[in-house]
């Protein structure tokens, strides 16, 4: 009965069997790299469980909080768009007419791209055929999405329990809530 050593198990590996309906009982499986099942008591497992919603399994914080982890991702990547434009949102060309067919179209649309990016970008451009363009502006209200990102932060940290002011999140730190 005495323990000589704690050897970690990967959890997805690991799945319960119950030796009863009720769950009472059970023991665990666990598939090891070569696909051998081997047959665990509870007597020899320490389980260290999570939040749990059956009292057996605990809950995976990741699962649990997808859509917390979701959001950031999407500001995240919105926000790299974003500012790899330079913080522009870009804008919309009218023209009075049509194309003549859809690689004239492609040809001009390369062509704004290639003059209006990159070194090129906020240089004079020229437009002909009476065309016009229009700018899209983002006002400071619509920028708030940075906001958000700092708040889902915090969501992330919170779900394992860490500290804000350990992952950088120091707007409501103060010398007694950081101690």
């Amino acid at each position: 009965g005495e323990v000589l050593e704690l050897i970690p198990l990967q959890p997805d590996r690991v799945r319960i069997e119950p030796l009863n309906d009720s769950y009472t009982n059970f023991r665990y499986i666990y598939k090891d790299m070569t696909g051998t099942e081997r047959r665990i008591s509870r007597t020899s497992m320490f389980h260290l469980k999570g939040l749990s919603s059956n009292g057996i399994t605990g809950i995976n914080p990741i699962e649990a909080e997808a859509e917390s982890i979701g959001v950031g991702l999407a500001a995240q990547d919105y926000a790299g768009r974003f500012f790899s434009n330079n913080g522009a949102p870009g804008g919309w060309i009218e023209h009075p007419g049509n194309f003549k067919d859809t690689d004239k179209r492609r040809d001009f649309i390369e062509s704004w791209r290639q003059q209006q990016t990159g070194s090129n970008r906020h240089k004079t451009a020229v437009l002909e055929y009476g065309m016009k363009y229009h700018e899209m502006t983002v006002n400071n209200k619509d920028m708030q999405f940075l906001e958000s990102r700092k708040y889902q932060d915090g969501d992330i940290a919170r779900i394992f329990r860490v500290p804000p002011h350990k992952i950088g999140l120091l707007d409501r730190a103060t010398f007694s809530n950081i101690e």
